[in-house]
């Protein structure tokens, strides 16, 4: 027996007031909650960007995460709503990105890149111990708060892993592990690979594997090794070079865990980096050539075990949404009234996703579009996302 959602008469829950993010499916408002008048972030999801049933999946996944994971490091979950035309997921309200501090910045003392990274690890940590695997580690999906106090946020492409092995892409060129780019890689050990490469740009604002195509990235990430013999690293202590290292050993099999890295030595004692030099190196947002990743949504995803067949060539649907392109100004205005004024039905994010509008057809340029592709000038993307 089905039971019927609980409808709320409160017509005004929530009182809109920015907005603060767009997704590859959504857009984030920040909103004081009109009883406590307590600050919250609402992520507003279209019904129509829920049509097939992966990206519903995908949905039931992020929200279901969120509700069971509970720890100081990552973003709590508050509640989730429907209505006729978008759902809504509410969370606490975070702190700026990681990523905005680093460019503001250019890269970060070595002290301050010990607290925020040990942090991290803690976050990553927690996931792995529940059986979860977040694959999209990168510093858009981390926020910094007061006194530098790290949340992470996102969860879109988090599962559990249940140490089955699983094949699809998943994360940011700059950021995805060499045995997710082979499509076979098992537990949380990408999450690490991934953890390094930040902890390598806080260090030093630059990521260590670099190319001017997707195709360049990733032979890049596969072949080479990192190098530490730029003058940026000549401030930077030997235990954080060696965490680094370890943390970006090609070999899942070799490389360090979550839990591991944070007993490393690194982290006993403070020390304080001399200011890092302006030098001619690529930087973060010249290396990715655009203000933040962008994630491009994978249809007809593939189950966890099921094996190609297309002897490795890229058989997965995309197609790529462009941030600016989520809602329209006319749109949002309605979203903020609907929310506002409507009365919303609670989901149950364990039990319940919604019900898809009629599938409309979509053009075979949209459908089609190559998986490995950024944008630069035109159209490209610099991250991939993938649902099991």
């Amino acid at each position: 027996m089905v039971t019927k959602p609980t409808v709320l008469l409160a017509p005004k829950k929530y009182e809109l007031c920015e907005i603060v993010g767009r997704g590859s499916y959504g857009v984030v408002w920040r909103a004081t909650e009109v009883a406590t008048q307590k600050k919250v972030a609402i992520k507003a999801i279209k019904r129509t960007s829920l049509m097939t049933a992966d990206s519903r999946e995908q949905f039931a996944r992020e929200v279901g995460a969120l509700a069971v994971i509970r720890h100081a490091r990552i973003v709590s979950f508050k509640e989730c709503y429907e209505d006729a035309s978008h759902v809504y997921i509410v969370t606490e309200l975070c702190g700026q990105e990681l990523y905005e501090r680093i460019v503001e910045k250019s890269c970060l003392p070595e002290s301050q890149t010990k607290q925020i990274c040990h942090q991290i690890l803690q976050a990553v940590g927690h996931l792995h111990q529940r059986g979860f695997v977040h694959r999209d580690i990168k510093p858009e999906n981390f926020c910094i708060e007061h006194r530098n106090q790290v949340k992470l946020i996102d969860f879109g492409l988090c599962c559990r892993h249940q140490n089955q092995v699983m094949e699809n892409r998943c994360g940011s060129y700059f950021y995805v592990a060499p045995e997710v780019l082979d499509r076979e890689y098992t537990g949380g050990s990408c999450d690490v690979w991934s953890v390094g490469v930040v902890l390598f740009v806080m260090l030093v604002g630059y990521p260590p594997f670099y190319g001017e195509t997707d195709e360049e990235i990733a032979e890049q990430v596969k072949t080479a090794e990192p190098d530490l013999s730029q003058e940026r690293w000549h401030a930077i202590s030997d235990q954080a070079k060696d965490l680094v290292l370890k943390l970006l050993v090609k070999d899942p099999t070799r490389r360090i865990t979550a839990a591991e890295a944070l007993g490393h030595t690194w982290f006993e004692e403070i020390v304080v980096a001399t200011t890092a030099p302006k030098l001619p190196v690529p930087c973060l947002s010249d290396s990715s050539k655009r203000r933040r990743s962008r994630s491009l949504e994978l249809r007809n995803c593939r189950s966890l075990t099921e094996s190609d067949n297309d002897h490795g060539a890229i058989n997965l649907f995309v197609q790529r949404r462009d941030h600016a392109q989520t809602c329209t100004a006319a749109e949002l205005s309605l979203l903020q009234s609907q929310l506002q004024q409507c009365s919303l039905q609670q989901v149950d994010p364990a039990s319940r996703t919604p019900q898809p509008p009629q599938k409309q057809k979509q053009t075979r340029s949209a459908i089609f579009r190559r998986s490995f592709r950024r944008k630069t000038h035109r159209r490209k993307a610099n991250s991939i996302a993938a649902a099991p």
